[in-house]
Order: structure tokens, then sequence, then C-alpha cells
């Protein structure tokens, strides 16, 4: 099932377009990924100049396990864990936060 890759744009109800992009893939069981999966979800604004804004992030790293940039575009710092089992729970969470920040 492993490595996921996808990107793909997408015009939302907002009026604005949008681009995914995730990667998911397995890694050797490192202090970064002590569980052996590397998971990163993005999800980018395309400004009317065509620059790509990042404002929505799940990812997972150690120390802090999979967790949400919960502040972007303003502040790629600030994090607040996210409580899932896996990537495959992640991804249904980023979807769900993308439907909302895209409406």
């Amino acid at each position: 099932m492993l490595p996921v890759i996808l990107d793909y744009a997408f015009n939302a109800r907002n009026g604005f377009q949008y681009i995914v992009a995730i990667e998911v893939y397995e890694t050797e069981n490192s202090p970064m990924f002590p569980d052996g999966v590397s998971g990163t979800f993005r999800l980018f604004k395309i400004k009317e100049t065509g620059e790509k804004v990042l404002v929505y992030l799940i990812d997972n790293h150690a120390p802090y396990g999979f967790h949400e940039h919960d502040k972007l575009p303003a502040n790629h710092d600030s994090r607040k864990e996210i409580h899932v089992k896996g990537w495959k729970d992640a991804w249904d969470k980023f979807q769900v936060k993308c439907r909302e920040l895209t409406e």
C-alpha cells in the first residue's frame, strides 16, 4: 500500500484554487520516525498572483508524532497534537479539515 504520493488541484466552493500534496512512505525505524512511517499532508491556496501559500499541514516526526500546524500561513512553528492511530486516520482528519477550509 505504501508509498502514497498524490498531488492534485481543485477549484473550491469559496472561489479559490487549491493544491493538495500528500506523501506517505515507509522509513527506516529511526529516532525521527519511530513508527517507521513518514506522512505529510499539505493544502496550498493559490493566490491571484499564482503564488502557492501553505494553509494547512499535518505531518509526523519526533518528538511530536502526528500533529497539525494550526496557525498557517502566519506561524509555521505552531503545532497542535492530533490524536490518530496512524497515517490513515491522519489522512481522514486532513480531508475533513480541507473541506472546512475550502467551503
